[in-house]
């Protein structure tokens, strides 16, 4: 965490260009940063909040989650409001393994206030429109 700190830090000062620092990102995190989100991160999340996205490993096995894992995975959300890159990381596969659109789940938590349950059900309930 400390070495990606540094990299972010020294292209921030234009010790490094960008292409030496998304390899190194991407060497340290597994994930490519594009130009714009290195340059305007801090317009929505602070430094530490950045770094901890990008630590983060995503939940590979999405397709292997049932009902009990949705539930704790949505518990895990609950309890961790404070970090983004926790709610991002358990947001993306629960929306991945029932086919929801991105940003269904932000809204049933965040603006309708589901508790998990409520959110699980929701979440299997078929929504697609077929023409």
């Amino acid at each position: 965490m400390k070495e990606l700190r540094q990299v972010i830090v020294d292209y921030e000062s234009d010790r490094v260009s960008y292409n030496f620092a998304k390899t190194a990102i991407y060497k340290i995190t597994g994930k490519w940063v594009d130009k714009y989100e290195l340059d305007h991160y801090w317009q929505s999340e602070s430094l530490d909040c950045f770094i901890e996205r990008l630590m983060i490993e995503p939940i590979a096995d999405w397709a292997q989650i049932d009902d009990n894992r949705a539930i704790g995975l949505l518990d895990e959300i609950f309890r961790s409001l404070e970090s983004n890159a926790i709610v991002d990381r358990n947001i993306e596969a629960l929306e991945k393994q029932y086919g929801k659109s991105s940003g269904t789940i932000f809204d049933l938590v965040f603006h309708e206030n589901l508790q998990p349950y409520e959110i699980l059900e929701r979440l299997k309930k078929d929504t697609h429109i077929i023409l």
